[in-house]
């Protein structure tokens, strides 16, 4: 496990050097791309690399608290309801090629003290989730304001399900 871990957190520095030039790479080719074809083909490259990204540092995750270490929280005004609505656009192509429907249900506003990074890790988790094993059902995230101390954020998606035997419960 210790070795993993090692492997893990040196794996996370190394990759993480080239994808930023990658992505700089091709944040540049966008900007300079001849017609809006090129435009939409780089920024689905773009965002293919900043799930990499995401991955990596959720590998990164895994080793400090594997290690014993706690996780730094860059805590910053985060509105969740308008991440969440961006989050569903960043994932057109694949909501597309799934044949599903996303409904972020969120009327207001729902902003928290929270750390952008993570809330985006978990979002992105979850949507991702509810697309591979929707098998093209609709899938419906609702973001509200509980109390002014609390927010419930949810996703639901119509899809197979975990058996009750593998739930843990």
């Amino acid at each position: 496990v210790q070795a993993r871990d090692e492997l893990f957190g040196i794996a996370s520095h190394e990759l993480r050097t080239p994808l930023a030039g990658l992505l700089l790479t091709l944040q540049a080719a966008r900007a300079a791309a001849p017609n809006e074809g090129a435009v939409r083909r780089l920024q689905l490259a773009e965002r293919q690399a900043m799930r990499i990204n995401a991955m990596i540092e959720e590998l990164l995750d895994v080793s400090r608290l594997s290690s014993g270490r706690r996780l730094e929280l860059e805590r910053e005004d985060v509105d969740l309801a308008l991440l969440t609505r961006q989050i569903v656009a960043r994932f057109e192509p694949e909501i597309d090629a799934s044949k599903a429907s996303v409904t972020v249900h969120a009327t207001d506003a729902v902003v928290g003290h929270w750390d952008r990074s993570r809330l985006d890790q978990v979002v992105t988790n979850l949507l991702s989730n509810a697309l591979k094993y929707g098998r093209g059902r609709p899938v419906e995230i609702t973001v509200e304001r509980v109390r002014p101390e609390l927010a419930r954020f949810a996703v639901r998606d119509y899809g197979v399900g975990i058996a009750p035997r593998d739930r843990g419960l």
